[in-house]
């Protein structure tokens, strides 16, 4: 724009220029003079006027190089720290799944401490069952042990299975759950979820 302005006051002082000369063999030399002063006098000011503009224009120009070198580095500075967090991102995402597979490995060579403890539900270990007594003229049996087999009353098949069948349903009602209890007693989940429908029917 200011480019312009410069190239339209030069066609100005130039027609003003040629326009002095061809009226200046018309007129007297008194106002030839004055003439010859206000023209140069013009001339001064618009040549003043175009070198304001040049100098204007020469600023305009230098802040705007300025400006464009503090832009590129702002940029180069924005692609720098993009970089970064890509690389931050992709070293995360790398080291994320390795450390998952040594925490799964440490979890299965390294069983937590007290697992043996809970085993069995807080309800089952604080109140064992009690096995139900069984009416007989011998000696009463001993209590039904995880460790040791219950002798076999004269009674038959039919009174160890009573039992034990009674010992199964004191322990599904002290919580106990059928995968532990098929472990303690040595019988299968389909055996036990069988009693178990047994007693609710």
């Amino acid at each position: 724009m200011t480019i312009i302005i410069l190239v339209i006051l030069n066609i100005i002082l130039i027609a003003v220029i040629l326009l002095m000369v061809l009226r200046g063999g018309k007129k007297s030399p008194l106002f030839s003079d004055l003439e010859d002063m206000e023209l140069i006098e013009f001339q001064h000011n618009l040549r003043e006027l175009i070198d304001e503009l040049n100098r204007v224009s020469e600023t305009g120009i230098k802040n705007m190089d300025i400006k464009k070198t503090e832009t590129q580095e702002v940029l180069k500075q924005a692609e720098m720290k993009i970089k970064e967090l890509k690389y931050l991102i992709e070293r995360n995402r790398i080291s994320r799944p390795a450390g998952a597979a040594e925490n799964t490995r440490g979890s299965v060579i390294n069983p937590p401490a007290g697992a043996e403890e809970n085993l069995f539900p807080p309800l089952a270990r604080k109140n064992p069952p009690i096995s139900n007594p069984v009416i007989s003229d011998r000696k009463p049996a001993p209590k039904f042990s995880i460790n040791e087999k219950e002798p076999e009353p004269a009674g038959g098949a039919e009174s160890k299975a009573g039992e034990k069948y009674g010992h199964i349903n004191n322990l599904l009602k002290g919580g106990m759950d059928i995968a532990e209890i098929a472990k303690v007693t040595g019988m299968s989940r389909g055996e036990i979820e069988l009693i178990r429908n047994i007693k609710k029917g």
